[in-house]
């Protein structure tokens, strides 16, 4: 994704290597940080616990939070073990074919004013998230599948298709945020910082997630309520922060 600058305006070109000496260190094709690892640490701290960061937390929890049910407690009941592998081509397929989509249109956006498109994509992602989890509730309080699901059986379908939205509505979120995390920081170490605590909050959410996933622990269709209250309060939160300048933390 292009790196877009205040306003949702198209990033400048890039400062020649003698300007940014002081944040880098230069290594052939490589640049460093001249910061130690407590500095990073503890610079990392602060940015979390500012109001911004904390409004974002979780929707990057719950992009976490949401997985293991969808492929460990739904993926291992609704699928044999031969389908359940080419489900996951159906899955990670859908979040590639997502990435490049999502990824031109937030482009465009970038060189536009106004965060028109961002938000009808965050409105398009909680739909269809919204509605693969519908569907899936629904089932469950029916009793979860009858039968694991093989290739050759029509009823692979129909879970096929929420295979395809979760799998397509997570690189949608994903894309987003790091375009997100573009648009809120405008220096290097800033995105680098807040992709780091996007990332650990996502993997506390993935932890979290695999704990709870065995339906003896939690109810399924428990984890599908938890994940849905995240992802709209989450969202809410995330488009609160697009009318929010562009700023560099020290």
């Amino acid at each position: 994704l292009e790196n877009p600058g205040p306003a949702g305006t198209a990033a400048p070109a890039p400062a020649p290597a003698s300007e940014s000496a002081g944040d880098s260190l230069q290594g052939g094709d490589e640049e460093f940080s001249s910061d130690s690892w407590s500095s990073e640490l503890r610079s990392t701290w602060s940015l979390m616990k500012t109001t911004r960061m904390q409004l974002l937390a979780l929707l990057f929890f719950q992009n976490g939070f949401c997985q293991p049910y969808q492929l460990t407690g739904f993926g291992d009941r609704f699928f044999d073990k031969r389908t359940l592998g080419l489900e996951l081509c159906v899955f990670y397929g859908a979040e590639i074919f997502s990435a490049w989509i999502v990824g031109r249109l937030l482009d465009r956006q970038s060189r536009k004013a106004g965060p028109r498109t961002s938000l009808q994509l965050m409105l398009f992602f909680v739909v269809i998230t919204m509605a693969a989890n519908a569907v899936a509730l629904v089932w469950e309080s029916r009793g979860g599948p009858a039968d694991e699901a093989s290739i050759t059986d029509v009823d692979v379908i129909a879970p096929t298709v929420l295979f395809f939205v979760w799998g397509f509505s997570d690189a949608l979120l994903q894309t987003y945020v790091y375009w997100l995390l573009g648009h809120l920081f405008d220096t290097a170490k800033a995105q680098t910082r807040a992709v780091g605590t996007f990332k650990l909050l996502q993997s506390l959410g993935y932890t979290i997630g695999f704990i709870i996933v065995p339906g003896s622990r939690c109810a399924y269709e428990i984890q599908i309520a938890l994940s849905s209250a995240a992802l709209i309060l989450g969202a809410a939160f995330a488009t609160h922060k697009l009318a929010v300048p562009t700023v560099s933390p020290p």
